[in-house]
């Protein structure tokens, strides 16, 4: 099941990291600093991991929406949640664990915002 490098991919590994990476770029547009993100590799798809930044769509469906709330020079910080790797081939794994190549072990998150991006209103 490798992906051979330069070679195009999709699947539900990187569709996610695609959510990541473009929640990241629009917060970075609006003046947050969000961490680069970092290559792994998860069932042999190297994918790089951007911050794992969500919101809910009423928090912000537009660019504009997401721009009023945060503040510029506002950073994106916690512990976060730390991803572990699943093999594919591992049957005790549950299947959409393997499908996707990892689960996440919570350290920290917020709800709605970080104090130092904005409010939630």
């Amino acid at each position: 099941m490798k992906v051979p490098k330069g070679n195009p991919y999709h699947s539900a590994t990187s569709g996610e990291m695609a959510v990541y990476r473009a929640n990241s770029l629009i917060l970075r547009k609006a003046g947050v600093q969000v961490e680069d993100p970092v290559k792994q590799e998860f069932n042999g798809q190297e994918v790089e991991v951007w911050p794992r930044v969500v919101w809910k769509p009423k928090w912000g469906l537009t660019y504009a929406d997401v721009k009023k709330k945060v503040k510029v020079g506002g950073s994106v910080k916690n512990k976060g949640w730390a991803i572990e790797k699943v093999d594919y081939k591992d049957t005790s794994a549950p299947e959409e664990l393997r499908i996707r190549g990892f689960r996440f072990q919570k350290a920290s998150s917020s709800k709605n915002s970080t104090p130092n991006l904005g409010n939630s209103s």
